[in-house]
């Protein structure tokens, strides 16, 4: 345990750990040659859409607790780059505009209005506020 949390080693930590009495001693921690972090769970779920989609379809679950330790849960995970990307970029807009042009060139402002209603859903709380 650090800081009343688990080992991490991709956190940069002070290197204070409890002894089995409770009081803080100082260690140091080794970093295994062979571990590769782009294989931790943490990654793997963030990485892969499916996984990161059934995440967050669970807090639209009628249970406060169950919506309360997903929230948890994705707040711990690293953020998702599929999202990150579509929000740096604006491809969720560029491609309704790109299908708009080569359906006879005018700007189909509707379509524009559901692209950024599917990203920044105001009845999703969680994904506009994950999005934010």
């Amino acid at each position: 345990m650090i800081k009343n949390g688990t080992v991490d080693p991709d956190v940069d930590d002070d290197k204070y750990m409890k002894d089995l009495n409770g009081t803080p001693s100082k260690c140091s921690i080794k970093r295994n040659a062979n571990y590769n972090p782009q294989q931790h769970p943490k990654y793997l779920l963030s990485k892969n859409q499916d996984n990161f989609q059934v995440i967050f379809s669970m807090l639209w679950a009628n249970s406060p607790e169950l919506c309360e330790s997903v929230w948890a849960l994705i707040a711990k995970l690293p953020k998702n780059q599929s999202v990150i990307e579509s929000l740096k970029t604006l491809k969720f807009i560029k491609d309704v505009e790109k299908s708009s042009a080569a359906a006879g060139g005018t700007r189909d402002e509707a379509a524009i209005s559901a692209a950024w209603s599917s990203m920044l859903d105001p009845q999703a709380i969680f994904k506009l506020l994950y999005c934010l």
